[in-house]
């Protein structure tokens, strides 16, 4: 990986599988894995109500390999190191334009169908093409600080 912005984010934000699952991955995919693992960590913290008021690497993102952006729904694995982390969540990404959408929703309380959830439930988004500027995948004063770094 390229010394760059991205690189203190993924290493200071990210757990060890993840960091190896960037760095697997094709160089013209690297920029979207970041970006989709970065927002299914915010959607999943947003939905256990948690927020970036915990360590990110609490939270492991696992993306099923992939040759180009996603324009359908992809499931991810959400896993976590905590009591804390209740209920059980499930997750989907995809690529719209020049954004990635991610959800993370209670797998107790889904319906018996998800083809209408993730349209409903839109948890968090990151921009994909911008990759001279990582930290604007949010607007919270937590991207700021990092931002100013």
């Amino acid at each position: 990986m390229r010394r760059t912005a991205h690189v203190k984010l993924v290493n200071d934000y990210f757990t060890a599988n993840e960091i190896a699952r960037v760095n697997a991955s094709a160089v013209e995919t690297r920029n979207l894995v970041i970006h989709a693992i970065w927002s299914a960590k915010e959607a999943s913290l947003k939905a256990w109500h948690k927020g970036l008021r915990v360590d990110t690497r609490a939270v492991e993102i696992a993306l099923a390999p992939f040759e180009r952006a996603p324009a359908e729904w992809m499931l991810f694995q959400i896993r976590c190191g905590g009591a804390d982390f209740v209920p059980p969540l499930q997750g989907w990404w995809r690529v719209q334009g020049d954004f990635v959408l991610t959800l993370a929703a209670n797998l107790h309380t889904l319906p018996d169908t998800t083809e209408l959830l993730p349209e409903a439930c839109l948890v968090t988004h990151a921009p994909v093409r911008h990759a001279h500027t990582p930290h604007r995948i949010g607007h919270t004063p937590h991207h700021a600080a990092h931002h100013e770094n």
